[in-house]
């Protein structure tokens, strides 16, 4: 393979990022597989993101956030801090590429306590670049005071949203910008771990500015209170806000309210088994649901009315609370009906499946879903209505058999959320020969499967006509070419 100086990476968003062309750099990696960040938090922003906001990215390495956010923008802007070279560079090419720069200002600088030149410690993966590193390369880089660069640069706009990413200076960043985050409301990202360790310091910082903290519930993209008590290996960032931006998230139906929770679950809470009709409008059910309600007797009304809680969780028509308690009501419902082995044991473990995602309780649902491939792989099949791992599923094609089908569903559930990406996964990870021969299987698999064998130095055996190599399918089909044929 003949390298040249970058790849872009067309990603969600109708965005190309510029990387090294090497996929032993983590972002080229990740952005190939997934094309996308593996951040379940991504989507929200998108989702948040108005087009006259103004925004700080605070680490913007490649700009993945940086360049999402802007793509959204019209009147608003970004500021995209990144101190080190390599990745500042490839951001530089990635905004004239887009077309932003418009809409994205680069300051190659770092943020913290004050004003000063630091060296910081680099790597071929400048995600991890930090001024803690234990690196054996240094650069020489900018720091900066928030304070001192927004009165220098007559930043004197209200700034909506930061992401908060600086590799363990974060409290240092606060101490820079005390008047900012004093007087300003932003809602904020930020990393909840430093290192391997939870960064109490940090939460209770941003608590001491009047700050409530906050963690997403994927695919529903519901922000709910943080508590200390809350533990999941797979939880990276949080999300923190003033009460002022908190009642404005509330209003536009991203922001849960506690209190109201605990009222509707106590005594308001009204479900409706209204799950068939809602299953007539999903993709999936419509290919495979022809005798699901035949029997409808024989299905549990706990079990209807656990689906039809989950599945009313998605519309925007109910508030954040109301969402967050039907949530709640439908796990309850389905835990205990499994307890009690009351019904068709397969369709409950799956919908508890989707609800510990929807949660956020990844670590319990990749349990449940290693669990529940056992039997689907041993021929078993639910025979009550149920609902795939993830909401994504809803409208993926059945290509083959419902019971293959699924098969599936469950495989890429286990290899998309035991891990961040397959990056991080032994180098001799491959997907299973079963999944890889399944004909309802992703792009993603097979671009998995290349990486793969490409990290291990093995053949490819993918013909030329594969859908890997047609851009009509596949957005970064002239790579593949590359990484497979040259």
């Amino acid at each position: 393979m003949k390298e040249t100086e970058i790849w872009a990476i067309n990603i969600e968003g109708n965005l190309q990022i510029c990387t090294l062309p090497r996929i032993d750099q983590m972002s080229t990696y990740v952005l190939l597989e997934q094309e996308d960040w593996f951040e379940d938090e991504i989507d929200f922003v998108r989702k948040f993101i108005t087009e006259e906001m103004f925004v700080l990215d605070i680490g913007a390495n490649h700009g993945v956030y940086a360049l999402s956010i802007a793509r959204l923008l019209s009147t608003g802007h970004v500021f995209a801090f990144e101190p080190t070279s390599s990745p500042a560079k490839k951001l530089i090419s990635s905004i004239s590429l887009n077309g932003l720069a418009d809409r994205v200002t680069l300051i190659q600088a770092g943020l913290s306590a004050e004003t000063k030149r630091a060296r910081i410690g680099v790597s071929l993966n400048s995600e991890l670049n930090s001024l803690y590193s234990s690196s054996s390369e240094f650069e020489d880089i900018q720091l900066l005071a928030l304070d001192e660069f927004i009165y220098l640069n007559q930043v004197n706009r209200t700034i909506d949203f930061v992401k908060l990413d600086a590799e363990g200076e974060e409290i240092n960043v606060l101490k820079g910008g005390k008047r900012f985050f004093t007087e300003q409301s932003p809602l904020v990202m930020f990393e909840l771990k430093h290192g391997n360790q939870i960064n109490h310091q940090l939460i209770q910082a941003f608590k001491e500015f009047g700050y409530q903290i906050y963690r997403l519930l994927p695919d529903v993209n519901l922000l709910v209170e943080y508590q200390d008590s809350f533990s999941d290996g797979y939880q990276l960032n949080l999300f923190a806000c003033k009460s002022d931006r908190a009642t404005y998230l509330k209003g536009r139906g991203f922001l849960v309210d506690t209190q109201t929770v605990e009222d509707l679950l106590s005594s308001n809470l009204r479900i409706t088994l209204d799950c068939e009709s809602q299953l007539q409008e999903l993709p999936f059910s419509a290919q495979i649901s022809s005798d699901w309600f035949q029997d409808r007797f024989k299905i549990r009304k706990e079990y209807l009315a656990s689906m039809s809680a989950c599945l009313n969780s998605y519309k925007k028509e109910f508030s954040p609370a109301e969402r967050y308690a039907m949530i709640i009501f439908a796990l309850h419902t389905i835990e205990k009906l499994i307890k009690e082995q009351g019904g068709d044991l397969f369709a409950c473990l799956l919908l508890r499946l989707h609800l510990l995602h929807i949660s956020g309780r990844r670590s319990i649902a990749v349990q449940q879903a290693i669990a529940l491939l056992k039997v689907s792989e041993g021929g078993a099949r639910p025979q009550w209505p149920f609902l795939p791992p993830l909401s994504t599923d809803f409208f993926r094609v059945v290509r083959s058999n419902p019971s293959s089908w699924l098969t599936c569903c469950i495989q890429e559930f286990i290899n998309g959320r035991s891990h961040f990406s397959s990056y991080f996964k032994p180098i001799n990870f491959i997907p299973s020969p079963e999944l890889l021969s399944n004909l309802n299987k992703s792009l993603k698999t097979d671009r998995v499967a290349v990486l793969g064998n490409i990290r291990m130095n093995q053949a490819i055996h993918l013909k030329k006509n594969h859908d890997l190599f047609n851009p009509e399918i596949s957005w970064n089909a002239e790579i593949w070419d590359k990484l497979c044929f040259r």
